[in-house]
């Protein structure tokens, strides 16, 4: 089984009217089952000491997003905005990308708490 780096981007998500800056790492799985992409981060917030987010067995790289979408509103956290490392070719240098508005995160948690009310 071979593990390689396949991208790194940050999530920025709020809770309890902080915002948390994330960083994740994605990898590329390869093994005698194919090639599959797996994740993972860890973050603290004021009310946990550390909090640690897998996600496996994703397709490409938009499931990766999806996935990591999910557990963070399923623990109560609103993903607002992320953005992509990218490596300049010609160069190799890296930079950040434009942030990009992550849809459906604050409503997801608003409906989340309106049903909890319920």
């Amino acid at each position: 089984m071979s593990r390689t780096l396949h991208s790194k981007f940050q999530v920025e998500i709020q809770r309890h009217g902080q915002v948390v800056r994330m960083d994740v790492t994605g990898y590329q799985v390869t093994d005698r089952r194919g090639t599959r992409l797996e994740a993972e981060t860890q973050i603290q917030d004021p009310f946990h000491n550390r909090v640690v987010f897998h996600i496996r067995n994703a397709e490409n790289f938009e499931q990766v997003q999806m996935k990591l979408q999910a557990q963070l509103i399923h623990r109560g956290y609103a993903p607002l905005r992320m953005r992509l490392l990218a490596e300049d070719a010609r160069t190799g240098a890296t930079r950040w990308l434009d942030w990009q508005i992550i849809e459906g995160g604050l409503e997801a948690i608003e409906k989340m708490i309106a049903d909890s009310l319920q």
